[in-house]
């Protein structure tokens, strides 16, 4: 949520325009009064301006400050802090005799920024006498903030103990998350303060709820009625299926839809059951030709084009609807159900690229010249190969 628009106020907080409206009601009710630049009397003027709109902004500010601290506690939901990346590593040990690696066992690795990143184990793991490694330890970094999600690759510090020998992570760190900005917090308690009825029972009541008060959530939709199973159940009263997705559309994961399905099972009631599950995406190949205008460099416009293209794709803003107010919308993310990634749609967006005449039909999704159908219950799209050529017109 962008500053304004939260609260105007009734106040002018920019002292230029507090400066023209005392010209103007000085010009209106006294014709015979002028302020010449360099005088005392503008000097004044500018002063007072500059003094009216330091109290306004003050006023402006202790509102929000009221509104932010009266809701947090009403609805109990403080500003997020930034989170550490967590996973899992495999620590390699001498197996000479039985060994427990301690619970806070510091390792250093390095983040994708080339930056060291501190991490430490969550709980004591324990090997027998023979045993050279452990598995699936859990970890997670010291710092916090998105920089250290992607840490990879070998760890050190385990040597450091008569027993180890080297440790090494099993995938790259994920789910670390920013501080939450000041006015993101004043937006997300204003959404919920609308959406608190009682109890969410509406479906879209409820992808927002999701979407608001769970850290890893940018976006949710609730289909209503629908049962997941194995088997699926599109007719089952009283049945909400909920979709959850990350800030870049990807799957976000177990322990974020382990805490919406929580959140969820607290907060519906006894007649209601909640479903959390994460997409099923389809990655989709795209092959196209358009027809350049002269003066304009291939190379270029392929990039363009590609990226054009992408961002179609992109499972973050997959199927969202137009939405007021701003370029690309207000927040928060929605997120629509739409199952068909359309050549149509393909080639409208590869007519706004930078010299670009027009596409031709043959467009090729996933190698067949024709629309494709997203298949699973909350399909999306994941961006594959994108191929442009571009010919002369």
């Amino acid at each position: 949520m962008a500053e304004e628009d939260f609260v105007a106020g009734p106040f002018e907080a920019d002292p230029e325009m507090l400066v023209q409206r005392a010209r103007d009601t000085l010009a209106d009710r006294f014709p015979n009064i002028t302020l010449a630049p360099g005088s005392l009397l503008e000097w004044d003027v500018e002063t007072d301006a500059q003094t009216a709109a330091d109290v306004a902004q003050l006023a402006l500010t202790v509102a929000e400050e009221i509104v932010i601290d009266v809701l947090t506690r009403l609805l109990q939901e403080p500003r997020r802090l930034a989170t550490p990346a967590t996973g899992t590593a495999t620590l390699l040990v001498s197996g000479a005799t039985a060994v427990t690696v301690p619970d806070g066992t510091i390792l250093e690795g390095i983040g994708p920024d080339g930056e060291p990143v501190s991490i430490q184990t969550l709980g004591a793991h324990a090997a027998s006498i023979g045993t050279t490694e452990i598995t699936g330890v859990p970890v997670q970094t010291l710092q916090v903030g998105t920089a250290v999600n992607g840490t990879s690759g070998d760890l050190l510090g385990l040597e450091q103990f008569p027993f180890g020998v080297a440790a090494e992570l099993d995938g790259p760190l994920a789910g670390a998350l920013e501080e939450e900005d000041r006015y993101a917090h004043l937006g997300r308690l204003v959404r919920l303060a609308r959406i608190m009825a009682p109890r969410p029972i509406a479906a879209a009541d409820i992808a927002e709820f999701v979407a608001l008060k769970v850290p890893g959530v940018e976006a949710a939709l609730c289909l209503e009625n629908t049962d997941p199973g194995p088997p699926l159940d599109t007719v089952a009263a009283g049945h909400f299926t909920v979709g959850i997705r990350a800030a870049d559309g990807t799957a976000p994961p177990g322990p974020v839809v382990a805490a919406a399905q929580a959140l969820l099972d607290a907060a519906l009631t006894s007649t209601i059951e909640a479903h959390v599950v994460t997409a099923d995406y389809t990655t989709v190949n795209v092959a196209a030709t358009v027809l350049a205008w002269p003066g304009y460099d291939h190379d270029v416009i392929a990039a363009l084009a590609q990226d054009v293209v992408t961002s179609y794709l992109s499972p973050a803003r997959w199927g969202e609807p137009p939405r007021p107010g701003e370029e690309g919308g207000d927040s928060p993310p929605r997120w629509a159900q739409t199952t068909g990634v359309y050549i149509a749609e393909v080639i409208e967006r590869l007519g706004t690229v930078t010299g670009v005449d027009r596409a031709r039909t043959s467009v090729t999704i996933n190698g067949v010249n024709a629309d494709l159908e997203l298949e699973g219950l909350l399909p999306l799209p994941l961006p594959g190969t994108v191929t442009i050529t571009v010919l002369d017109r």
